[in-house]
């Protein structure tokens, strides 16, 4: 982790890789660099190019489940209720020193009417 003085009490990692579905994301699309680390949200803010570009190669992977209506910042949702087994696609942000992150969707309804990928992009 990675303090910066200016903007303090945050903690950051460095981003050096993305992937999803073990389809790696091209350099010139997403913003490798420092990601703010907050630990009391679930959603994981992105700057536009990056958050497009995992949004895009995620929607051309999962396009075999219906779309759901967004729910507050997040806007790729899916219906998968009648489904008894879904295939996510893994998505893999690789951090300097090999952090992985795990988990991609916010349940917006127990029944599975409405996930949310947990990407937006930052305001």
């Amino acid at each position: 982790m990675i303090s910066d003085q200016n903007q303090t009490p945050f903690y950051f990692l460095n981003l050096t890789n993305i992937s999803i579905g073990g389809v790696a994301l091209q350099a010139s699309g997403f913003s490798s660099g420092k990601i703010l680390i907050d630990s009391g949200t679930v959603i994981t803010r992105l700057v536009p190019s990056t958050y497009k570009n995992i949004k895009d190669e995620f929607l051309k992977q999962f396009s075999q489940y219906p779309v759901a209506p967004g729910f507050s910042i997040l806007d790729t949702c899916f219906d998968l209720s009648g489904n008894e087994e879904v295939s996510i696609p893994a998505v893999k942000l690789e951090f300097e020193g090999g952090v992985d992150v795990t988990g991609v969707f916010y349940f917006v309804k127990s029944d599975a009417s409405q996930v949310c990928l947990v990407f937006s992009e930052l305001p």
